[in-house]
């Protein structure tokens, strides 16, 4: 019996992301947390929010430190949890190879 092709599927040198954006208990942490499950590097920025750091630009640096973790992982994915603003979704895009928007 064969393989099926998407076996031989090389994982990325960059992740994919995906960024859950929706109001509050809409399931946006209930998605990250079944991603994570699966292995995939999860981030909250709700607690950004919730601590001020939006301000001072302290996701840019968790973004980042993210994206680069979900790079060295075998699933090669980021899942990302209450991006508020355009500029939250550009720093993902600006690290990650493909990003995908989910609305929850």
């Amino acid at each position: 019996m064969g393989h099926h092709p998407t076996v031989q599927v090389q994982s990325q040198a960059s992740p994919t992301a995906l960024v859950f954006i929706g109001p509050p208990a809409s399931g946006k942490t209930t998605l990250r947390t079944l991603c994570e499950d699966f292995d995939a590097v999860g981030l909250d920025l709700e607690q950004f929010h919730s601590h001020g750091a939006v301000t001072d630009d302290g996701y840019h640096d968790a973004i980042e430190s993210a994206v680069a973790e979900a790079a060295q992982s075998t699933l090669g994915v980021c899942c990302i949890e209450g991006a508020v603003s355009d500029d939250e979704v550009s720093a993902v895009r600006q690290h990650a190879t493909a990003t995908l928007v989910v609305r929850v």
